[in-house]
């Protein structure tokens, strides 16, 4: 078969997970297929979107199903504790490739998946420091294409949306006095801030 490598890159909304299921329409005829996602969720929306566009053989592996098949979906994670799903693979489609490690995604694309010749990535943006965005790009190739969300919008693709920021001014809430001295990590701050009741209505 053809030997691709190459970067996707479409935003939030844009149909990713379809455009997929495309490429592996496409792939099937030269092999076995590994599709890479972040999360067990998107596991199970890939494998039902591909199995709703006409290719039952598709399986998945994480920690709850491991039923892997002609065209897999597993997660990164999974991949890391069984590099052997790479074996007798043609094809890999890493969805959402910023989501993984970009130093994990290097060393299993040119470890344990050296061997595959096929290689996309998809994602909405990457990295900003540049090691990472370089280990990503010079696993999988280089970027070519790119589809921003105002372009989708201004074809009718995405709905236009207007934007309204309501600011609370915390340090000047008597609460918020009271609290934010034990926010020692940003994540102290959020939990705060999105468990408030004046925020949430």
């Amino acid at each position: 078969g053809p030997h691709t490598a190459s970067l996707g890159l479409a935003y939030t909304a844009s149909g990713k997970t379809v455009v997929n299921a495309g490429l592996e329409q496409l792939y099937y005829q030269f092999g076995k297929i590994l599709i890479v996602v972040p999360r067990k969720d998107l596991v199970i929306e890939t494998q039902a979107t591909i199995q709703a566009l006409g290719m039952p053989d598709c399986g998945c592996y994480f920690s709850e199903s491991q039923t892997p098949d002609y065209i897999t979906v597993t997660t990164w994670q999974s991949l890391e504790i069984i590099p052997e799903l790479f074996q007798d693979v043609n094809t890999v489609i890493v969805d959402e490739c910023h989501g993984a490690d970009a130093r994990v995604l290097f060393k299993l694309l040119t470890v344990a998946g050296r061997h595959v010749p096929n290689r996309i990535g998809m994602t909405g943006t990457l990295p900003k420091d540049d090691l990472s965005r370089h280990n990503i790009i010079a696993a999988l190739g280089p970027i070519i294409f790119k589809k921003k969300a105002k372009e989708l919008q201004d074809i009718g693709f995405l709905a236009a949306c207007q934007i309204f920021i309501l600011k609370y001014l915390d340090r000047h809430r008597p609460e918020y006095q009271d609290v934010y001295r034990d926010h020692e990590q940003y994540i102290d701050e959020s939990r705060w801030q999105f468990r408030h009741p004046q925020r949430i209505a």
